[in-house]
């Protein structure tokens, strides 16, 4: 009989993890390729799912969501009292180029909500962003864009 490698049931899982962590970290950039192949290949049929499961957590954490719609407009209507006349202008020909031209967001280079740092709503934190960029680029602060 073949003795234990592990001496109890909580080691062998805590080695299963480890062992797991370094295989993941050493493929990891294969794994990331099947996993961008495999969201392509289901990419419709996961849309509809998305969509309830944003309903459901609305639905279970509606005080949190408007609260975190109103914490960001006050956030937008706070810094509007401190920019002048044509720095608004500057803003509102942003946000109409946008509306114009289909595909193009406007974009906090510093987040509003972020993690580290929160930015303003003025001209020179805002940049005009194709769509797909900005939702890769969610809600993160990179220090290389402004150095």
């Amino acid at each position: 009989m073949r003795g234990k490698k592990h001496p109890s049931e909580e080691e062998r899982i805590a080695a299963i993890k480890i062992a797991k962590a370094a295989w993941e970290e050493k493929n990891k950039q294969s794994i990331a390729a099947k996993k961008a192949a495999w969201y392509a290949a289901n990419k419709t049929r996961l849309a509809p799912i998305r969509q309830e499961a944003r309903k459901r957590h609305y639905e279970r954490h509606r005080a949190e969501c408007i609260a975190y719609v109103r914490r960001r407009a006050g956030k937008i209507r706070q810094a509007e009292t401190l920019l002048s006349k044509p720095e608004m202008v500057e803003v509102q020909a942003m946000y109409d180029f946008c509306r114009i031209f289909f595909g193009f967001e406007v974009d906090h280079i510093i987040p509003l909500n972020g993690k580290t740092v929160s930015g303003l709503h003025v001209p020179w934190n805002l940049q005009v962003l194709p769509v797909a960029v900005n939702r890769k680029k969610h809600n993160k602060f990179d220090q290389q864009a402004i150095a």
